[in-house]
């Protein structure tokens, strides 16, 4: 969804009274495995936060060297999911928590962040994030339901 409020705004308009609103978001971008890499990236989490694209081709490429295999190392297969925004809004967990917060005429069964473990991660990395500006909640925020029944 490149623009969140409105395509929740839209989904919200066409429900019938009564009618259930329902949507889940994953993975978050934010999230350690990114753009729907599963785990090509989990010997190096949060690439697509730390690196631009040619970095995180460059992560596939020395993963590859050491034996590492995935679909997801294709070059121009990463470029597009770091790069194109009609793949990945980008968009930080809050800004669905806020967009659906401002709905008119439903009420709010679920919305929430479901949170991925946080054990096994460098701590410095994440110290480094953090100071880049980026929360808890989004680093380990993996889903986001929303259901929602309009009045």
């Amino acid at each position: 969804m490149p623009d969140i409020a409105a395509a929740l705004r839209e989904m919200a308009r066409v429900a019938t009274s009564g009618g259930i609103v329902y949507s889940a978001a994953a993975p978050m971008w934010c999230a350690r495995s990114g753009p729907h890499w599963g785990g090509a990236f989990d010997h190096d989490p949060w690439p697509h936060l730390r690196l631009d694209a040619d970095g995180v081709v460059a992560l596939a490429r020395e993963a590859e060297v050491t034996g590492r295999t995935s679909d997801y190392y294709d070059t121009g297969r990463l470029r597009q999911f770091m790069t194109d925004p009609l793949l990945f809004n980008r968009r930080r967990p809050h800004e669905y928590l806020d967009a659906c917060a401002t709905l008119d005429d439903i009420d709010i069964l679920r919305n929430e962040i479901q949170i991925e473990a946080q054990a096994g991660y460098d701590p410095a990395m994440l110290r480094a994030l953090v100071a880049q500006g980026y929360t808890t909640l989004d680093l380990f925020g993996l889903t986001h339901p929303f259901i929602a029944r309009r009045r």
